[in-house]
């Protein structure tokens, strides 16, 4: 089991959050700004390719790679994306436990816990069909 975080600088912007509002940022924002726990170059890959797989590339250079190749669709820099933190849940002797990093205080200090992870990933489905938007939810994976 697991349960889904959100947190937040200000309380306001927890109670809009409660109140159905989702705040995003584009793929590119979180690839260049933020502070250095919320940046990540890699936001957004869609795939990676070993050295040794890649063609049209200079054999002097792939000699020196020492990882892989990411792949940035370019479209892809534009798309929002809405950032939850997901914790495992452990339950023993009727008692849940849920640990969540210390360092998390630089994201905000008043969170959400979304619990009931299906029915919340069913309202934002309901909400983004009414508005004709694309949308994909689901853990990401490092």
């Amino acid at each position: 089991m697991f349960l889904l975080t959100r947190f937040f600088p200000k309380y306001e912007y927890a109670q809009q959050f409660l109140n159905g509002k989702l705040y995003m940022n584009s793929l590119q924002y979180f690839r260049d700004n933020g502070f250095e726990d919320q940046r990540d170059i890699l936001e957004g890959v869609v795939g990676s390719i070993e050295p040794q797989d890649a063609y049209g590339i200079e054999t002097d250079f792939l000699n020196y790679q020492q990882t892989d190749f990411n792949v940035l669709a370019s479209g892809y820099a534009y798309c929002n994306v809405c950032c939850f933190s997901m914790y495992s849940i452990a339950i023993s002797k009727q008692i849940v436990h849920v640990t969540i990093p210390m360092n998390m205080d630089k994201f905000g200090s008043y969170v959400v816990v979304i619990d009931n992870c299906p029915e919340f990933i069913n309202r934002v489905w309901r909400a983004v069909g009414k508005y004709g938007y694309d949308f994909i939810c689901g853990p990401v994976k490092y």
